[in-house]
């Protein structure tokens, strides 16, 4: 009896094993005929990006069928990282900026011809070292929102240069009540801000060289007094320092969020408001629609370059084949006219195709603002920091400075 129980107990230890080789062969099978779904990483945690684009990815028609995974990266995760790994995405969206320039070699080069469909200002971003790295796929921008009826000793229709919109600004300030908000206390708004004040003040190009000390480690006492175009560093902040003291500004702008700006302007307290486009969207509509948008104030119109960070998509190299030709062609989907629409509409940012319909005038001026810039800029924490906590320690220390009004240093 034991002997016949041995057999049929090994019987059935050889039936399992059979049966489970078949399954394992059967799984393996099936991998085999279904391939791994195109994986997207999205560089930035703005839920409205991220919804657009898994909108988009799920039709269908703009995937060609394919299963799509959107994968959601670690904080750290950048153009330089996400090709780091053994096992690549097939398609990285993020804002260009300077993980992307320092990575652009490990990205494979992108259609000439779906390029052609954005303005030469945006080819230029996203070409580096003579090879074009990515496709444009959207556009933010620094703005300035002028309250409708606001008056004072001029116009404001976001084209005056830098001086004239100052006259106007302190104009309109009365004690107690500054005239010029923005949201300081984000460390991008902040940089954008300066940015902008160092390109209409100095003149076109110093922002590259300004970026490159930064970029180099630079510390703000370092780079405060050398000479940037035509100005300097220190010129720019006591500029800020003195808008501040005289009411221009809020006491407390360099701390705001822009949570607190929106609080002002729902209170039909802020005359002047300098934000993202991105952010202007978060507006309630019945405020919103009291105020006209226009263009960052300018010093020169010759050689402008816009606050204007601008979203691409790039596909690694490494891929195989089959996977990086898919990808490539999604890209360029992407950049199609009836998707760029569908993206804009979305997240109301400026669509980079130059033929796609905008969302309203606001993502129609921003489009032709940047076609006729000298450039757009991504604002220097993104141009000249690879590492986030670099940007934020001299995001730090200029805040330092505003608070101190440059006592120190």
């Amino acid at each position: 009896m034991d002997e016949i129980m041995a057999t049929l107990s090994g019987r059935k230890r050889t039936f399992i094993v059979g049966a489970a080789t078949v399954v394992a062969l059967a799984l393996a099978a099936l991998l085999v005929v279904l391939p791994r779904p195109v994986t997207v990483f999205i560089l930035d945690e703005s839920p409205v990006l991220r919804s657009a684009f898994e909108a988009v990815l799920s039709d269908p028609a703009i995937s060609a069928g394919k299963r799509y995974v959107l994968e959601k990266p670690v904080p750290e995760a950048s153009f330089a990282t996400a090709v780091a790994t053994r096992r690549k995405p097939d398609l990285v969206i993020g804002f260009a900026n300077a993980a992307f320039r320092a990575a652009a070699a490990k990205y494979a080069p992108t259609s000439e011809a779906a390029a052609r469909r954005t303005p030469s200002v945006l080819r230029n971003l996203v070409t580096v070292d003579g090879r074009r790295a990515a496709l444009p796929l959207l556009v933010d921008h620094f703005e300035l929102a002028t309250r409708v009826g606001t008056k004072g000793k001029g116009a404001s229709d976001g084209r005056l240069g830098w001086d004239a919109f100052l006259t106007l600004a302190r104009d309109v300030a009365d004690p107690g009540s500054p005239s010029l908000f923005v949201a300081g206390g984000d460390d991008g708004t902040l940089l954008l801000l300066v940015g902008a004040m160092v390109d209409a003040l100095a003149g076109p190009g110093v922002l590259e060289e300004l970026s490159g000390e930064l970029a180099g480690g630079s510390t703000l006492p370092d780079i405060l007094d050398r000479t940037i175009g035509d100005t300097r560093l220190r010129t720019v902040l006591d500029l800020l320092v003195a808008l501040r003291r005289e009411g221009v500004l809020h006491p407390e702008w360099f701390r705001m969020r822009f949570s607190d700006v929106a609080a002002f302007m729902k209170a039909d307290r802020a005359p002047f408001v300098l934000m993202r486009l991105s952010e202007h969207r978060t507006v309630p509509l019945p405020i919103i629609r009291g105020y006209e948008a226009g263009l960052s104030p300018v010093g020169r119109d010759a050689g402008r370059v816009l606050q204007a960070p601008v979203i691409v998509g790039a596909v690694p190299e490494g891929l195989n084949t089959r996977r990086k030709t898919a990808a490539l062609a999604l890209l360029e989907r992407l950049l199609s006219d009836p998707v760029q629409k569908r993206l804009g509409d979305a997240t109301g940012l400026a669509p980079a195709s130059a033929a796609a319909e905008a969302l309203d005038a606001q993502a129609s001026d921003v489009r032709l603002w940047v076609a006729a810039s000298g450039g757009a800029y991504p604002g220097l924490d993104r141009d000249a920091f690879e590492d986030k906590a670099a940007a934020s320690a001299f995001v730090a220390e200029l805040r330092t400075y505003i608070e101190a009004e440059g006592a120190g240093y």
